[in-house]
């Protein structure tokens, strides 16, 4: 990710957003799963 930023293939800003996105869904899925099976 750094290579790819230094060499301009990605802008930050929206790859930090999707990733703190993906990581919201992640740990609601994980709560899930977790809270389900007891």
């Amino acid at each position: 990710m750094i290579l790819a930023k230094d060499l301009g293939y990605i802008d930050t800003k929206i790859l930090i957003s999707q990733l703190e996105e993906v990581s919201k869904l992640l740990d609601s899925y994980s709560n899930a799963i977790l809270t389900s099976g007891s």
